[in-house]
């Protein structure tokens, strides 16, 4: 895309002096000077002023402004775009960011509100009056050109093919990518078979057949293909670390049938589609969306319909205990981890080489992990590597090498329940509920002055722990201690613990509505939360 003019010398202002007429040949005719191309908007709830310039094709938002009023909304990487007009060379740019604009009644004859996608770039010279520039990216400008396209009677015959060739060229380059953007082939030469259920990782080649498919895709099954019993476990990458890897991913299948299934080699395993990335303000959630009650209970489950509505009632009045994403964790208010060296010495190991095809998973794991607290940048004098591994449904497992550091961690001698004693604290139970913690560990905050000694060392970056990680040897000891703090009295009597696996048990059905729900206060009183995929009721 290019911006092909100045748009701030578009606008012609003229200041008249009423008191003194100018003569009849200085007049100048009514219709010379038209109204100013500067619009009161709102941006996120936010009034400013913008420029409504038709003859740019990106909305630009001056980077001023978004430090100031939308700092809380993250900047999406963008590289392959060049912007010219605005200065004489290309114009730089941090990035771009979804946003709301929200027209006056005056520019769309009724206040209405449209989604669009805005460069963030430095304020250019003579902007002053304006707080962005509105692009032909934005519904409301395209709303406003078709007319001049579809009206046939007001435009000259030599005028209208041109306002045409316009229009369509903006639809063109604005027009979302169909939903199939590629296939996705098996690359492995051997015959392969697969038992029903298992799920395996397998190298794959990703042919793209749209030119420009966005800047994310998903990897999934082709529902149009005649159903052969083999599922691909979705995966979302970026179009660029899709070409940084030439096309080559790995992707999970599952045999989703009861018999066993054979993969030949080079087998059509599934296709590529636009992927919309959405921003978690734009997604708005019902009580039931927040917690699909029915998939978590067993499917034989002998409650009464009476008392599964009691039970799913009393999952909604503690909603609040369940995340609602991936790194949506809770945070312990008594406990938080220390590490008490035998030796404090720092050491510093060097950072290992990762895979071309795992660096921008990376960059995108460890940045998610730096927005919500988990994560900081770090000066350490300590330093541990990273390896990084791929979990059978395909995504990026960050593992740290902290086998340097537990070598001079002194232990703690807190111990895990005896299997002995767990399964005599069952006897007698009825009805059972199995419970998870999200992301325990997370949970549990760094001593302060222990975090520098978490520091991991990326070939894209050097980080230290807010939150306890795994892989440290005192960390299941002060998981262990903090749950069984939380549970208090019920500990092998009315609930199970060990480490962030949790079994609520009963003789009768009320008996476990009552420890299910002591239970549930107790956590959300301790700040903690479940994670509601690994959880099953009743």
């Amino acid at each position: 895309m290019k911006l092909s003019e100045r748009p701030w010398k578009r606008g012609v202002n003229m200041r008249t002096n009423r008191q003194k007429k100018p003569n009849t040949q200085g007049e100048f005719p009514r219709n010379l000077v038209g109204p100013s191309p500067i619009i009161p908007i709102q941006v996120e709830g936010i009034y400013a002023k913008a420029l409504l310039d038709t003859g740019a094709q990106v909305t630009l938002l001056y980077k001023n402004f978004y430090m100031k009023h939308l700092r809380h909304l993250p900047l999406q990487k963008l590289e392959e775009l060049e912007i010219w007009g605005l200065v004489t060379q290309n114009f730089p740019y941090e990035g771009y960011i979804p946003i709301k604009l929200t027209f006056d009644p005056s520019v769309a004859g009724k206040a209405e509100t449209f989604d669009t996608l805005a460069v963030v770039c430095p304020r250019p010279p003579g902007t002053h009056r304006s707080s962005l520039i509105i692009g032909t990216n934005t519904d409301l400008v395209r709303r406003l050109l078709t007319p001049l396209v579809q009206k046939e009677s007001t435009l000259a015959t030599k005028v209208r093919p041109m306002l045409t060739q316009v229009y369509e060229d903006i639809v063109h380059e604005q027009k979302a990518p169909p939903e199939g953007v590629g296939k996705v082939w098996r690359l492995d030469r051997g015959e392969e078979l697969l038992q029903p259920g298992e799920v395996v990782c397998m190298r794959a080649s990703v042919k793209l057949s749209w030119r420009r498919p966005g800047p994310f895709i998903v990897l999934e099954t082709d529902t149009q293909e005649e159903d052969v019993g083999l599922e691909i476990l979705p995966k979302v990458l970026s179009t660029k670390a899709l070409k940084r890897s030439r096309g080559r991913v790995s992707v999970s299948v599952r045999n989703t049938t009861a018999l066993p299934v054979k993969i030949p080699a080079r087998m059509l395993l599934g296709q590529a589609n636009q992927a919309t990335p959405v921003s978690p303000r734009d997604v708005k959630r019902g009580p039931e969306e927040e917690i699909p009650i029915e998939n978590f209970y067993p499917k034989n489950i002998s409650l009464t319909p009476e008392w599964m509505e009691r039970a799913k009632a009393q999952l909604m009045r503690w909603k609040e205990v369940f995340s609602k994403s991936e790194f949506d964790v809770g945070y312990a208010k008594s406990a938080e981890h220390k590490i008490r060296l035998e030796e404090d010495k720092p050491f510093r190991e060097r950072v290992r080489r990762i895979p071309l095809g795992d660096l921008e998973d990376l960059r995108e794991q460890l940045a998610e992990l730096k927005r919500t607290g988990i994560i900081k940048e770090s000066r350490s004098p300590y330093a541990s590597p990273i390896v990084v591994v791929r979990k059978k449904n395909g995504s990026l497992q960050l593992c740290i090498d902290y086998r340097t550091l537990n070598r001079r961690t002194i232990p703690d001698q807190y111990t895990t329940p005896r299997r002995e004693d767990a399964l005599q604290s069952l006897s007698g139970a009825k009805w059972f509920s199995v419970l998870d913690l999200k992301s325990g560990y997370y949970q549990i905050p760094m001593s302060p002055e222990d975090k520098e000694k978490t520091a991991f060392i990326t070939p894209v970056g050097f980080y230290e722990f807010n939150r306890m990680p795994q892989g440290l040897s005192g960390a299941p000891a002060t998981f262990q201690w903090l749950m069984e703090k939380t549970v208090g009295d019920m500990n092998l009597i009315e609930v199970l613990v060990y480490l962030d696996d949790i079994i609520v048990f009963g003789r009768t059905v009320e008996e476990h509505e009552e420890r299910l729900e002591k239970f549930l206060k107790r956590l959300h009183e301790e700040g903690l939360k479940l994670s509601m995929e690994k959880c099953q009721f009743y």
